[in-house]
């Protein structure tokens, strides 16, 4: 087949989660609300084995990305492990994140929704936040991103793609229900909104106390 001009440039305009859904197929998994907490203690401590801040969180999203070769970063298992450097009891959390946000068969997750899974935990001021995840879901680094990629944001934070349990939040980020992309500007004169929506406190729990 050959590419032609119109092509390129539709792709090009095309949202992540679209050329996602298209390549590999739609996210398999969709939590209750109850389990949310659990799933969240789970990325908590994930990060915490791991001793993860913003640069090393950074770092080893890059090595997720370049060790697959298409431009959407889909990776493995495996692949999402060792450029993380996942070892011993952290391969259980690991692969419940994972699990998380597998899309088509199960064997690849989207290398961003899993940094986002770690960026909505860490401990670190939301505005350094929202820099990292706009550097994550804006790698031409625009300053906007389009409405099914913020709705990919808030999906993380609920650990659920169900978008009509959670429609009213994607109205707030967007500040506009028929908006099509979201202003890097916007979300950092309603930071206290954003935090609230996209990186909630996390409330640390023992794993005893979970519920199954």
């Amino acid at each position: 087949r050959v590419v032609k001009m119109p092509d390129i440039e539709m792709k090009k305009n095309q949202p992540r989660r679209e050329r996602i859904d298209n390549k590999y197929g739609t996210p398999v998994t969709n939590h209750e609300r109850k389990e949310i907490p659990r799933l969240r203690n789970v990325f908590f401590s994930f990060t915490q084995e791991l001793q993860l801040n913003l640069f090393t969180l950074e770092e080893s999203y890059y090595k997720c990305v370049h060790a697959v070769r298409d431009e959407l970063g889909m990776v493995t298992f495996k692949q999402f492990c060792d450029s993380y450097g996942v070892e011993g009891a952290n391969v259980k959390n690991a692969r419940e994140m994972f699990d998380t946000f597998k899309v088509g068969n199960g064997k690849r997750a989207p290398a961003h929704m899993l940094a986002m899974a770690c960026l909505s935990v860490l401990r670190a001021p939301a505005i350094r936040k929202l820099n990292l995840l706009f550097i994550i879901q804006d790698p031409g680094q625009t300053g906007e991103v389009h409405k099914d990629d913020v709705k990919d944001m808030i999906a993380v934070a609920e650990c659920s793609h169900n978008f009509v349990q959670w429609k009213s939040k994607l109205v707030v980020l967007m500040g506009d229900r028929n908006a099509m992309k979201a202003k890097k500007s916007r979300f950092k004169k309603n930071i206290m909104t954003v935090e609230t929506i996209l990186f909630p406190i996390t409330e640390v729990k023992e794993k005893e106390d979970w519920d199954i």
